[in-house]
């Protein structure tokens, strides 16, 4: 993505005389654009390409999903364009200004008779808007090509139509029951300790020492300031008996060992790197969010921990199975930041991580919170949602205002916060406290990547 100033600097390059307009903080864009009086329709976002010496940047409204293959089939390339964000060595701001002189501005078709564009500058809180004649200029400095396809179109399709999904191969692989990977013997055994009704402390810490690297994350964690506990702990047995507890650390094991069942890239917005830096915040800040709750609510935090850490367990599995598909995936997140995540999904493999995770926590035998977790964090919240999948969609929501994970907007769904009886100002303070101790979780994350 551009910044506000290389946007600014773009546009005084190329002689676009422009509005600039600053306004309150919003926790969405379409809260934005009702707010300022604009559409969405002609709201749009600016992405920059690069092709041997050539860039170019692009110009599509946020309604519709910006076809990487399409762009580079109509600037007939012969071969591939790179994504800034994706080059070995992304140039900063200063180069890719000193480059827009040179550079070739490209107008979606879907923009050809709109008669006023608005350019937000997040996190700026502020937007450009041009219109009229100077809109017209831009156009005239600009090339016009067909490279996007609608939201609305990816939505209603029943992908029996010409839009190019790939959907077969990913689905034939997931339903391919000899492909799936097996449950970690570490997992199952986990899993098992944690079922016994005759197993303590004492005897899931045998477990779990068989893995020196999971012991180590287990102890560090203990120490970690979220829970305060000011003695000294030197081994596993006390990390659960003093402080966090047998469900928790049944869980917070389970879950780390069926994460490292899978390799995928460490890059891009779904790579290794966010994939556990998303879980491991969520897991953290879902656990603390149900310890607030009534015990009528008969919440397990512990329970709960697991939910967020494998709520978006489906990136691995496609990055396990599908490996092209997962390549073309992250481009696409790249170029389409306002689209939901799920839009994409169906656009390129057909299906989503949702109902992937799902399939395979489901073949796992996993807990039944969990697959549910997986399958609906992503809901709109129009149909009956469990209280676990509620305490997701809040964290996600608010791990968007920190730039994490993939929820579309920072709005707290209604529906959950009546779901809890909490307000937003009950669910942050109990999540900014953890927040602002967010170094721990950090190193536990890169752990988890590497």
């Amino acid at each position: 993505m551009l910044t506000a100033e290389s946007i600014k600097q773009l546009l005084d390059i190329h002689s676009i005389p422009y509005t600039f307009i600053e306004h309150e903080h919003y926790n969405s864009l379409q809260r934005l654009a009702d707010e300022q009086g604009f559409s969405l329709e002609s709201t749009v976002r600016l992405i920059h390409f690069g092709h041997a010496d050539n860039h170019f940047i692009t110009l599509v409204p946020v309604t519709q999903i910006l076809d990487i293959e399409q762009l580079q089939n109509q600037l007939a390339l012969d071969s591939t364009l790179t994504l800034s964000s994706y080059s070995e060595q992304p140039a900063s701001d200063e180069s890719l200004i000193n480059s827009f002189p040179q550079t070739t501005l490209i107008f979606d078709e879907s923009l050809e008779n709109i008669n006023e564009i608005i350019i937000p500058l997040s996190p700026d809180n502020s937007f450009i808007k041009l219109s009229d004649s100077h809109l017209n200029l831009l156009r005239e400095k600009s090339r016009i090509l067909d490279f996007s396809v609608a939201v609305e179109d990816v939505l209603n399709s029943d992908f029996s139509d010409g839009l190019n999904f790939r959907k077969k191969r990913i689905i034939d692989k997931i339903e391919d029951i000899e492909g799936l990977p097996a449950m970690p013997e570490m997992g199952y055994r986990v899993l098992q300790s944690s079922r016994d009704p005759e197993s303590d402390a004492s005897d899931l810490a045998k477990v779990i020492e068989v893995d020196p690297s999971l012991s180590a994350q287990v102890m560090s964690y203990s120490t970690s300031a979220f829970y305060g506990y000011q003695g000294e702990i030197s081994s596993v047995r006390e990390a659960i008996s003093r402080v966090l507890g047998f469900e928790l650390v049944a869980n917070m094991a389970v879950g780390i060992a069926l994460g490292n069942a899978f390799k995928i890239p460490a890059d891009g917005p779904l790579g290794l790197s966010c994939f556990w830096r998303d879980a491991v915040y969520s897991a953290a800040l879902v656990e603390k969010l149900a310890k607030s709750l009534s015990p009528d609510f008969k919440v397990k935090p512990g329970l709960a921990y697991l939910c967020g850490l494998l709520h978006n367990f489906g990136h691995l599995l496609v990055g396990h199975l599908y490996s092209p598909g997962f390549k073309i995936l992250n481009q696409l997140v790249s170029a389409n930041p306002d689209i939901d995540i799920n839009v994409l999904e169906r656009f390129s493999l057909g299906t989503t991580h949702n109902d992937i995770g799902a399939y395979l926590l489901e073949k796992w035998q996993m807990p039944e919170e969990t697959i549910n977790t997986s399958r609906w964090h992503h809901a709109d919240n129009s149909q009956e949602l469990s209280l676990y999948v509620h305490l997701v969609q809040i964290v996600d929501r608010i791990l968007w205002r920190q730039g994490m994970g993939d929820a579309i907007s920072g709005e707290l769904p209604v529906t959950s916060l009546n779901a809890l009886q909490m307000t937003e100002d009950e669910v942050l303070a109990v999540i900014e406290p953890m927040l602002e101790t967010c170094t721990e979780l950090d190193n536990l994350a890169t752990q988890l990547a590497s």
